[in-house]
């Protein structure tokens, strides 16, 4: 509450209490709250944003991967343009409509 320090263990213990005291109930509200707690305890132990790109910005791992991603990104999309460009290039002529007169001035065979 208001005015309390935050205790994420004992939280998790109240919480595993519940669910032993009456293990026929609905214990659904309770495990949510289990994994809520601990993605909090996960996420509190990050680093901040600063300390993170500070990190990153010195680890030649990072700048590697970067480039993975972005050769990764290029290649997926001359796979989406390629195939398409080359389709354009080689695509046959379109067939006029059914019943327009040919060239030359000759009607069109009606079976």
């Amino acid at each position: 509450g208001i005015g309390v320090a935050q205790d994420l263990a004992l939280a998790r213990r109240y919480y595993d209490r519940c669910a032993d005291l009456d293990p026929k109930g609905v214990q659904s509200p309770a495990m949510l709250m289990l994994a809520a707690l601990a993605v909090q305890s996960t996420v509190s132990g990050l680093p901040s944003g600063a300390e993170l790109q500070q990190a990153l910005a010195h680890d030649l791992r990072a700048h590697g991967l970067v480039l993975l991603f972005l050769a990764l990104g290029t290649l997926l999309w001359l796979r989406h343009f390629l195939p398409t460009a080359a389709a354009r290039r080689h695509r046959p002529p379109a067939m006029p409509p059914a019943g327009t007169p040919r060239e030359g001035g000759e009607e069109p065979l009606v079976v």
